[in-house]
């Protein structure tokens, strides 16, 4: 089924920004806005993870660039295909 697919398949936790609008209370506290995303791990540098959550092996759709610094865990559920 995934043989002819290049790409590992990665589940990353990550801390993201958030954002409110409008007025309110300042809070007590500051917590992190954790989010987990699972996809296809298409391309990877120093500084960056771009996953895609769609792909036929050539192109892809539904990426999102994830800064390292931001990363907590990165996990990978399927090895690249030899």
């Amino acid at each position: 089924m995934f043989d002819n697919i290049p790409f590992p398949i990665v589940v990353i936790q990550w801390d993201d920004a958030s954002t409110d609008v409008g007025w309110e209370e300042i809070p007590k506290t500051i917590e992190p806005q954790v989010c987990v995303t699972i996809g296809f791990n298409i391309k990877e540098t120093d500084d960056h993870v771009l996953i895609a959550s769609t792909t036929d092996g050539h192109a892809t759709n539904a990426r999102i660039q994830i800064p390292k610094k931001m990363i907590i865990k990165m996990e990978v559920v399927k090895e690249k295909p030899a």
